[in-house]
């Protein structure tokens, strides 16, 4: 499957950030501009506010989630939360992402395709902490969410 397209303000984000200086995160003017150029409201950190929160999967520990953005411009910020019973990682939503996507589907599919690596790599670890049981479980969510990805055509 090729990667959803994305929308990119990799060099506008930049450009505040130097216009701001290394403690831009701090500057609720930063914040501010940031904000417009996403067309979104943010928290005195830059988290998007107004998050849409979507549980993808869940199989036993293993839980993906996703978190959903539409912007007054018509953007999509994506955030992602991804754990099993050992480990876990994930962001929220921000002004400060450098790229957004211009639909609801075009984001859901990329942060898909983020969960289906986080479980893949929970499958083939080495952590020792890592049972047999969530490996099987990670194998379970990956097999899922690369089901939801083919779609089913009608036969009749």
């Amino acid at each position: 499957m090729s990667a959803p397209p994305k929308i990119d303000k990799s060099k506008e984000i930049q450009s505040i950030k130097s216009k701001f200086g290394s403690r831009y995160y701090f500057n609720p003017e930063a914040h501010k501009e940031a904000a417009l150029l996403w067309g979104a409201e943010c928290n005195d950190c830059g988290v998007a506010l107004n998050r849409k929160k979507e549980v993808i999967i869940q199989v036993a520990s293993c839980i993906g989630e996703l978190q959903f953005v539409e912007t007054s411009k018509g953007y999509w910020l994506l955030g992602i939360s991804a754990q099993t019973s050992v480990s876990g990682f994930g962001y929220a939503p921000s002004v400060w992402d450098n790229f957004g996507f211009a639909s609801y589907w075009d984001a859901r599919a990329f942060g898909v395709e983020k969960l289906i690596k986080f479980f893949s790599a929970r499958v083939v670890t080495s952590n020792s902490c890592s049972s047999a049981t969530t490996k099987a479980n990670c194998q379970r969510v990956v097999e899922l969410l690369r089901g939801e990805r083919a779609p089913q055509l009608d036969l009749f």
